[in-house]
């Protein structure tokens, strides 16, 4: 990705950056549901248990790839920080096959991308209502 001018800038307080992300995309599950799925062990099982309607697979990363992408952030599941992408609009779903239980989502959280660890399950593609 670098040597398309994308670059990651990490950002102060990524722990805040994972909440709005979980306040924005997973409101509408309740704690116990959270708690029962594993939630904060993988914030993307809101999406494989059918949780919260997305798109899936190959319509996730059309969606992914064909979205506006202006001001982007994105987060590990198992890591403390965040980033701001530089360049989004030149991000491609691929450039995140490498990548494990990454969430990428623009900053007025209309959407997120979430790619897994898992081969079978997602990516996933989100928007909000």
């Amino acid at each position: 990705m670098t040597d398309r001018g994308i670059s990651f800038l990490p950002v102060e307080n990524g722990s805040s950056m994972k909440s709005k992300w979980s306040r924005t995309f997973a409101k509408q599950v309740d704690p116990e549901t959270k708690r029962r799925i594993y939630y904060e062990q993988y914030r993307w099982h809101i999406f494989s248990n059918g949780l919260a309607p997305c798109l899936e697979g190959r319509e996730a990363r059309e969606a992914f790839d064909q979205c506006l992408k202006k001001e982007v952030y994105a987060f590990y599941q198992n890591e403390d920080g965040a980033y701001l992408i530089k360049n989004p609009s030149l991000l491609r779903s691929e450039d995140f096959d490498r990548d494990y239980d990454v969430y990428i989502f623009d900053a007025i959280k209309k959407w997120t991308y979430v790619h897994t660890h898992e081969g079978d399950l997602g990516p996933y593609f989100y928007i909000t209502e």
